[in-house]
């Protein structure tokens, strides 16, 4: 058996779920990258809003807790890597 690589260990026994939202779905949230510096590589640079407005909440319950505490919240738009640069880069870099 081939060892797992880098990118390899999500791949291995994963499928596809009901709850993956489309990206048409996404498009009334599409926004901008936040300006990144240094600047990417020509092939990773955008012109069209490739993020999206999605605020995103973290809550972590113990097993001794009725309730979950939330310990992040950020918003979506502000990653540095849009989902299209992220999906770019892993097809560029011989990923399997």
């Amino acid at each position: 058996m081939c060892r797992l690589g880098h990118f390899r260990p999500r791949r291995f026994a994963t499928s596809i779920s009901p709850w993956i939202v489309t990206r048409e779905a996404l498009e009334p949230f599409a926004c901008m990258v936040p300006v990144q510096d240094p600047a990417p590589l020509p092939y990773l640079q955008q012109a069209q809003p490739n993020n999206y407005d999605l605020q995103l909440d973290v809550g972590l319950r113990a097993a001794q807790m009725n309730e979950a505490a939330n310990i992040c919240r950020t918003n979506f738009k502000y990653m540095y890597w849009s989902s299209v640069q992220q999906l770019v880069h892993h097809a560029s870099s011989a990923a399997p």
